[in-house]
């Protein structure tokens, strides 16, 4: 008798499923107009549809780097090159 192995299907964890029923149709996918799921109803602007990887917090939207964090190497070198504003130079 021949072994035979069952095959382990792939599953998409960054695909978006409903939160309800786990429809992930291109209903509820990324630039959907949708407001309900059309499997089950389930209102779509209130719980939005989201991915397994969104669930658990590993990927989600990208943080927005902190202006300050970017400026503060430039103002640094400023500072250096130009003095403190408002500093006066010393009298010969």
């Amino acid at each position: 008798m021949p072994r035979t192995f069952r095959r382990a299907t792939r599953v998409d964890l960054a695909r978006k499923r409903c939160l309800r029923c786990g429809y992930d149709g291109a209903a509820v996918q990324d630039g959907s107009v949708e407001f309900l799921c059309p499997h089950c109803g389930q209102d779509l602007y209130a719980r939005p549809p989201r991915s397994y990887l969104e669930l658990e917090g590993l990927c989600g939207p990208e943080p927005r780097p902190q202006r300050r964090a970017r400026l503060r190497p430039l103002l640094s070198w400023v500072s250096r090159l130009f003095g403190r504003p408002g500093a006066r130079f010393p009298k010969d």
